[in-house]
């Protein structure tokens, strides 16, 4: 059981026990409460000693109860402090994601613009030739111009604000940086890659509607 919940057991028990002692009179009234009462304190040879026990009771029952009391008010004004933080916490978060979503299309707009009309040239017969290992054919990295200016930058900022998006410019970056130095034919990207573009578009979408690009739904 958790802490917090024992606490808040044992105080509720306590109110409870307290409330009892309180009523006792009432119950006094009947005989077999009172006949096991009377039994309990017939140990106690003189009248001064049951007043003195009784009274040490009460006593002990008393401070249990303000001990119980002030642990489970404290706990109480704790768990709202915890749940005013956690609220904080969350706003603030979804702040910096949303801070860090128009950072990223400020910067990486028209370079991940530019990078997918190049990638995707010749409405994607590029792309679909690495997949088919095609050898014949090619790809000239002047004519078709790849840059990855900002993404390092901007992963390092963007991991510790928004992981999610983080994952996301990571598995889209990796065709554009290997793509910024390649020139050859389709075999060739597809054998030094090692990647998969037949996954490309999917991450380059997961990128541009995730980032609410303009173009995200062309």
């Amino acid at each position: 059981m958790p802490k917090n919940k024992m606490k808040s057991g044992t105080f509720i028990a306590m109110c409870v026990v307290t409330v009892l002692f309180i009523v006792m009179p009432l119950f006094l009234q009947v005989s077999v409460i009172r006949n096991a009462i009377a039994w309990i304190l017939s140990g106690l040879r003189y009248q001064e000693y049951k007043s003195a026990y009784l009274g040490l009771v009460g006593g002990l029952l008393g401070s249990w109860l303000a001990i119980t009391g002030a642990i489970y008010t404290q706990r109480k004004f704790d768990r709202e402090k915890e749940e005013k933080r956690a609220i904080e916490e969350k706003r603030a978060k979804e702040i910096d994601k949303e801070n860090i979503k128009e950072i990223c299309r400020e910067m990486l707009w028209s370079e991940i613009r530019q990078n997918d009309n190049s990638l995707s040239c010749d409405n994607g017969n590029f792309i679909k030739a690495i997949m088919e290992k095609n050898d014949c054919y090619f790809y000239n990295r002047d004519s078709h111009r790849i840059t990855t200016d900002n993404w390092n930058f901007i992963i390092d900022k963007v991991i510790s604000m928004d992981l999610e998006l983080a994952i996301k410019l990571m598995h889209l970056y990796k065709y554009y940086e290997f793509m910024t130095d390649f020139d050859g034919s389709a075999d060739s990207a597809f054998t030094k890659s090692q990647l998969d573009f037949s996954k490309y578009k999917e991450c380059y979408q997961d990128v541009v509607e995730y980032l609410e690009f303009p173009w995200a739904n062309d």
